[in-house]
């Protein structure tokens, strides 16, 4: 206990005044050998003065003087002993002691010998004596916990450039040895939130900020629509402050506690620079708070100490500190992100193939223009480009460290694009707004530059990358690069060009892929009838790099149609308008097993005149080379690209040649062979009749009066080992087979020729090579086709 103790004497002079307070039962007159069994109090000499203990003979225990006295009495100020609280029902406090002094002057008193104070001896002296006093006992500080709740949904650490966190204070009387409350009630009157941040401390540029949690209205900051108070970059959320209001409230033992909750947001994107930006962690900026409170006891002192700062550098934690733990709550960087996009704009027939496919081509070599975009995708940080990729300081730029905006290609690199002014147009140039850039976030920069690809041959490719590296302002790298390559090649497409002779139109025959069509044939001499033949033409799309479609717009031929290649009868696969007609054909680029396209094929039918002539075509050589007045015709087709149509190409030229052969005069009454076919079909189907559809010898139908290559045709039946057959159906009789059924005919093939060797090979044509075609068609449409069985024998001479 400290307290101001009056002490009163009637005597002159007194030496080495004590006093004794028992801390047991007994009495303090009582001689106890426990060291502990009374409080010992010992004045303090303070000199010769007024109202205070004198010092009259030299030593350390204080001593009475009559003229030092004011009404008989001096005060010990600030007294500190122990005593014992008891004094029974009547709430005061049983104060018992005993004074002891010496009544001779002499020095032997201190207060750390065996025996602290007056001595006693035969002229010491000793009064006792007890009263009743108030006491007050004055509480303790309070205990104060600051605690951070609902951390799922505010944790401790969130990411820049805010966070909100949430708090709960607790105020509790400071309870007994035997952990109850006292009966020392307090009463708290101001309520503070101190925060400050761990790198930007006391030592740092960022002062302690102070809310003031159960008045904020008072406090500086305070925005009394909101109802938040503001200071600096924290923010104490007036909606979430439950502490608001409960001023001066009494912490009882019936009521020892209090406990309120509220918010704080945190606004803070410039987080500590990171001294390591190339590793995997993020700089965090941390913020340290506790509760400051002011109180005092019932009779209005104050209660603790209320200016302590456990934030404060080198503060160190006193017993009566009304302040809490620390709480430590955190904001994190967010790492920087940035984009880069690359496109060519600009070349020598330059296209992207197919559209969004991000595989460009151009058709020759020349200057390229790129454009790229750099956009800050980061959600919270302003980004800085440099044009420096040094990663030391020596840089003069003013560009953060290591940050670029480069191009690296095959042929070279330009390390600076923000430095680069090759755009044509000032508002595209890349150096248009300096040596550095700034992105703040969402925000964009566009450029374009030129290069010169180098290319040459077709399938060559220039390549070449946009690479970008910027920082945030915590020195955080973000990183995006983007390759483009462009290759030379031109869409391409071959046509071939073939001729046949025409044997029917209708069928048609030849069939498109047949061997018939070849790059030069004879034909007899025509005079002014002519001879009809059919022109097949191949068009191919070999865009093997590219893989484009190109669309085929004119087949251009030099001869067809003209006096020498009169238009006739078409096939049903006739090339759309026939020469020189404006077209739009798409030709489509598929792999197949064999890595080419499917072409698009046509044909067209002419009936061609000319006659042999004796002398022929000779070389330079003098060798004859074609006999007749040929017919010599060249085609190319013009094309275009299917993603790109501007530009009209053409095909290499592609030819075709007809001979004319020598016809001999003939008169009436000429000698000749015959022969007769025997044919055999029959229909294997279960279930379905089938309809004959063409009957043909050698490509020519049999129909009585047809001729082909040297033969006309007799249908006229015929007998064979003694059976006669009848003549051949025609496909105009709608002849049918029904299921199982078969078919047997004849026919009678003339030859114009005297030459028995005709008729052999007409023989080993038809029975060796099946030269004799039937085709049927069913219910439904579909077609069956083959090679008949026929057998010739030798007929009559023809006269």
């Amino acid at each position: 206990m400290t307290a101001d103790l009056r002490v009163r004497t009637n005597a002159a002079e007194r030496w080495d005044t004590t006093f004794f307070l028992p801390l047991n039962q007994k009495s303090p007159q009582m001689v106890q050998q426990d060291d502990n069994a009374c409080s010992i109090l010992i004045p303090k000499p303070v000199g010769i003065d007024v109202g205070v203990a004198q010092e009259l003979d030299g030593d350390r225990c204080g001593d009475i003087a009559k003229a030092g006295l004011i009404n008989d009495e001096y005060t010990i100020p600030d007294a500190t002993f122990t005593m014992l609280c008891d004094g029974g029902d009547d709430k005061q406090v049983d104060f018992i002691y005993c004074a002891a002094w010496d009544n001779i002057e002499r020095m032997n008193c201190s207060e750390s010998q065996t025996y602290p104070g007056q001595e006693p001896n035969t002229k010491s002296k000793c009064n006792c004596d007890q009263f009743n006093i108030d006491v007050f006992i004055a509480p303790d500080p309070p205990v104060i916990t600051k605690t951070q709740i609902n951390t799922t949904l505010y944790p401790a650490t969130q990411d820049e450039p805010d966070g909100i966190y949430e708090f709960q204070l607790k105020v509790e009387l400071k309870k007994n040895a035997d952990g109850t409350y006292p009966d020392t009630p307090l009463t708290v009157t101001e309520l503070e939130d101190v925060y400050r941040s761990e790198t930007n401390g006391p030592d740092g540029t960022m002062a302690a900020q102070i809310f003031d949690l159960d008045d904020p209205s008072s406090d500086t900051g305070y925005d009394s629509t909101s109802g938040n108070t503001i200071k600096g970059n924290l923010t104490l959320l007036g909606a979430h402050n439950t502490c608001a209001g409960i001023t001066d409230f009494t912490l009882t033992q019936s009521t020892p506690s209090k406990t309120c909750q509220f918010r704080i947001r945190i606004d803070d994107e410039d987080l500590p620079n990171d001294a390591t930006p190339e590793d995997d962690s993020s700089p965090l900026e941390t913020y340290i708070d506790f509760i400051r409170l002011s109180a005092e006891d019932a009779n209005g002192d104050p209660i603790g100490d209320d200016t302590c700062d456990v934030t404060a550098t080198g503060y160190a934690r006193q017993a009566d500190d009304n302040c809490s733990d620390t709480v430590t709550v955190n904001l994190e960087n967010v790492n920087p992100t940035i984009t880069i996009s690359k496109t060519p704009v600009d070349g020598n027939g330059l296209s992207e193939i197919p559209a969004d496919s991000g595989n460009w081509y151009v058709e020759g070599s020349g200057d390229l223009t790129f454009e790229i975009v750099v956009k800050n995708t980061s959600s919270v940080d302003t980004l800085t480009v440099g044009v420096d990729n040094r990663s030391d300081d020596s840089g003069d730029d003013g560009s953060d460290d290591g940050t670029y905006l480069k191009d690296t290609s095959t042929l070279g690199s330009i390390d600076e694009l923000l430095k680069d002014n090759s755009a044509p147009n000032a508002g595209d140039k890349c150096d248009r707004n300096g040596p550095t850039l700034t992105l703040a976030p969402n925000a964009e920069f566009k450029c374009r530059y030129v290069v010169s690809s180098g290319l040459t041959n077709e399938g060559d490719s220039y390549s070449n990358t946009a690479s970008v590296e910027a920082r945030d302002n915590e020195n955080r790298r973000a990183t995006a690069s983007e390759a483009v390559t462009v290759t030379l090649a031109k869409p391409m497409m071959t046509l071939q060009k073939k001729v046949a002779p025409s044997v029917d139109v209708s069928i048609p025959t030849p069939a498109l892929n047949a061997a018939a069509f070849v790059d030069e044939i004879s034909v007899d001499e025509t005079g002014e009838t002519g001879k009809t033949v059919v022109y097949r033409f191949t068009f191919t799309n070999t865009n093997s790099v590219t893989k484009e479609d190109v669309i085929l717009t004119q087949l251009v031929d030099d001869v067809l149609f003209s006096t020498r290649a009169s238009d006739t009868a078409q096939r049903a696969d006739a090339c759309p308008g026939g020469p020189e007609a404006a077209l739009s054909i798409t030709i489509p680029y598929t792999d197949g097993d064999r890595g080419l396209s499917n072409p698009y094929v046509c044909t067209i039918v002419a009936k061609v005149t000319g006659n042999y002539l004796n002398g022929g075509i000779k070389d330079h050589m003098g060798t004859v080379v074609a006999r007749g007045d040929p017919l010599f015709n060249t085609a190319f087709a013009k094309f275009t690209s299917a993603d790109e149509p501007g530009t009209v190409l053409q095909t290499e030229p592609d030819y075709a040649l007809v001979l004319f052969k020598n016809v001999t005069p003939t008169i009436k009454g000429e000698f000749g062979l015959s022969g007769t076919v025997f044919v055999y079909a029959k229909n294997t189907s279960n279930f379905e009749t089938i309809k004959l559809t063409n009957l043909s010898l050698l490509g020519v139908q049999v129909v009585t009066g047809n001729t082909g290559e040297g033969f006309s045709i007799v249908n006229d039946g015929g007998s064979l080992d003694g059976t006669s057959y009848g003549a051949c159906p025609l496909t105009t009789d709608d002849y049918t087979l029904a299921p199982g059924a078969e078919l047997t005919c004849a026919f009678t093939v003339e030859l114009s020729t005297l030459n028995a060797d005709d008729f052999q090979t007409l023989q080993a044509e038809v029975e060796d090579n099946e030269q004799v075609l039937i085709q049927f068609v069913d219910d439904d449409g579909s077609s069956a086709s083959a090679d008949a069985e026929a057998r010739v024998e030798t007929g009559a001479n023809i006269d």
